[in-house]
């Protein structure tokens, strides 16, 4: 088991460079990345539902309430960056992407599908 970083998730992803120094996108990683995100991800994953369900109104909080960051939910690439977040961190644990699955109508106005994960 490999704990993802940040730097790592830039590494893995290079076109997200431009967010290295958004600390939106840092905050929003640190959140996913805690023992406890990484349960309720897990958990999600076994409950055969996307990864980021138990995450997406904290997400949208995270950003709503940070002044120093660009990283915009009605912008297509940056919530791909979130899933991508996601995905360097859970393969880490020894999961992999499977398929992307649409999310209850309930959680978020901006993140509409999000991706479940297998276990390797």
């Amino acid at each position: 088991m490999v704990k993802a970083t940040f730097e790592n998730f830039l590494e893995k992803y290079p076109n997200y460079q431009s967010l290295k120094d958004d600390m939106g996108a840092k905050a929003v990683f640190e959140m996913l990345s805690t023992a406890e995100s990484i349960s309720a991800s897990v958990k999600a994953i076994e409950d055969d539902e996307p990864a980021l369900l138990p995450h997406v109104r904290v997400i949208e909080y995270l950003l709503a309430n940070c002044k120093e960051t660009t990283l915009d939910l009605n912008n297509d690439f940056h919530k791909q960056g979130i899933g991508r977040m996601q995905c360097a961190i859970l393969e880490g644990m020894g999961y992999e992407p499977n398929v992307d699955k649409k999310l209850p109508k309930w959680c978020n106005e901006h993140i509409k599908e999000a991706m479940c994960y297998d276990k390797q």
